[in-house]
């Protein structure tokens, strides 16, 4: 297995792991070396998508006349020079990004057919998740969508794309906890939630565009199936930069049971961010 990838932040890694305590110390002193050895490709930016907070530092410097097909087979063009480089056949691309503020229409329904890719970017201005996926699509590369992101919604991508959220914390306990109220008869009428932590996605997320993107896509993801309009999703994000990666998490559950009385319930979570959503990377690469 050989990993490679872009950012458009590029920093040594070892000492962010230490910065936002990651991990324990003695962990970071162990994995430091490996892990500072490795060095992003530049990756696709796009201004206004995600919070101006980021840093920025490592981006792929388009002509301003570039069209999405170029920025497309640039991308394209990265994954051979891996492949020949690694030496492997098979490439898995997984998007793992800050979350984007939504695209309502304008992408979407532009980017209809394989022609209208030659559209100028300057003007339609593409997300850059739906860059990757894209040339993912033309280059039967596996895109594992691991975050609310624009590529939920392009017509192009109709039929093969496969994912919406990592679930595997809190977002996939409140399924779980949704499935038992109803084998219990009883009719969940309120979810309310409540998370802070201190990383760069939450940093991102406490920009509204963005925060709003990742809550109507986590609400529609979670709760969807069951098409109960009867149900009060509530979901606020903090940014608490003490907190660092280590997520806390209070959610509170209200069902109608029975001669329409409530039942309540309250659940606190706490663990690192990082340390759920790495082993599902590598299983769903693997």
């Amino acid at each position: 297995l050989r990993v490679g990838g872009w950012d458009i932040y590029s920093h040594p890694l070892g000492p962010l792991l230490s910065s936002h305590k990651i991990l324990d110390h003695d962990l970071v002193r162990q994995v430091t070396p490996s892990l500072n050895e490795f060095i992003p490709m530049p990756g696709v930016y796009t201004p206004g998508y995600i919070s101006e907070s980021l840093p920025v530092n490592n981006v792929i410097n388009f002509n301003v006349d570039a069209t999405v097909r170029d920025k497309v087979e640039k991308i394209r063009r990265d994954i051979e020079v891996f492949k020949e480089n690694e030496g492997v056949e098979r490439v898995v691309v997984v998007w793992s990004g800050s979350v984007e503020r939504e695209v309502r229409s304008t992408v979407g329904s532009t980017l209809t057919t394989l022609s209208s890719l030659n559209v100028p970017d300057s003007t339609l201005l593409t997300p850059p998740s739906l860059i990757y996926a894209l040339a993912c699509s033309l280059s039967s590369v596996p895109f594992i969508n691991t975050a609310s992101q624009n590529t939920l919604d392009c017509p192009i991508l109709e039929g093969v794309m496969l994912g919406t959220d990592f679930k595997c914390g809190q977002t996939k306990f409140k399924t779980v906890v949704g499935e038992y109220g109803r084998m219990n008869g009883w009719r969940p009428k309120v979810i309310a939630s409540c998370n802070h932590l201190g990383n760069n996605d939450i940093l991102n997320l406490s920009t509204l565009r963005s925060s709003m993107s990742a809550k109507l896509k986590k609400k529609h993801a979670i709760f969807a199936p069951w098409n109960e309009p009867q149900l009060d999703h509530k979901v606020s994000v903090l940014f608490t930069p003490e907190i660092n990666d280590d997520k806390r998490d209070y959610v509170e559950y209200t069902h109608e049971v029975f001669l329409s009385q409530e039942h309540t319930m309250v659940t606190y979570t706490r663990c690192s961010d990082s340390v759920l959503c790495a082993p599902l990377i590598l299983d769903s690469v693997i």
